[in-house]
Order: structure tokens, then sequence, then C-alpha cells
């Protein structure tokens, strides 16, 4: 289990939560089975409109300030929806789905992402 902290703060609250309530919605993830169950697909489909809210606040920001590397940001955004929808597709599909593998790929993306390109907009939004 990987827990959102001070680290990954980029100063903006709304941002702040919904990044711990992503890493809290993919921690959900660990223990589960591979096996279907209704638990795996109300995780996956809240993380999966959860992350598409909060890439939708960002690149309100992003707007609202002129960031100048909102492209490259949207693009990672995007990047990351779809590799999300291919493993989650494989789940509705094939009905199993490897979590520990779909864990470790939302935690490493989620903290790599915050790590490096959002704290490139640290200090420059305000709420």
């Amino acid at each position: 289990m990987v827990e959102w902290d001070e680290s990954l703060s980029v100063g903006i609250e709304k941002i702040d939560e919904q990044h711990r309530n992503l890493f809290g919605l993919i921690n959900r993830l660990e223990g589960l089975d591979e096996a279907p169950s209704a638990e795996t697909e109300v995780i996956v489909d809240a993380l999966l409109d959860y992350a598409q809210i909060h890439f939708q606040t960002e690149e309100e920001f992003f707007y609202r300030y002129n960031y100048l590397d909102k492209e490259a940001h949207e693009k990672e955004h995007g990047a990351f929806v779809t590799r999300a929808v291919e493993y989650f597709k494989q789940f509705e599909q094939q009905k199993n789905i490897n979590i520990p593998e779909v864990h470790a790929f939302l935690i490493d993306w989620l903290t790599n992402h915050i790590k490096g390109s959002d704290m490139k907009f640290k200090g420059m939004f305000t709420e």
C-alpha cells in the first residue's frame, strides 16, 4: 500500500485532495482476487471516472493560468487513460485481471506523474 504524503503536495488543496483519493482507490485494489467480483468492477469504474474528473480539474487550471506545458501534460493524461482502459477492457472481456500488475502500474504512474509533471506547476496556480 502506498500512501499520499506531503512530498507529493503540489500546493493546491483541491488537486492534493484528488491525488489522495486516487491513491485510496488504487490501494483498494490490493488484495482483491483476479477472478471477477462486483467489488473489483465498482473500484475499476470509480477509478476511471475519478481519474477523468481529476484530469479535468488540472486542465482547468492549465487554461485559467495559460500554463505553457499544458499540451504535453494533457498527452500524459491521455496516455494514462488509454493504458488504464486497456487493462480494464481486459477485465471486462475476460473477467479476470492481473491485480498486482495493474496496481503496480497505477501506483508507479501516479507517483511519477505527480513528482515529475505535476511538480512543474507547483506554485504557479492559486485556488
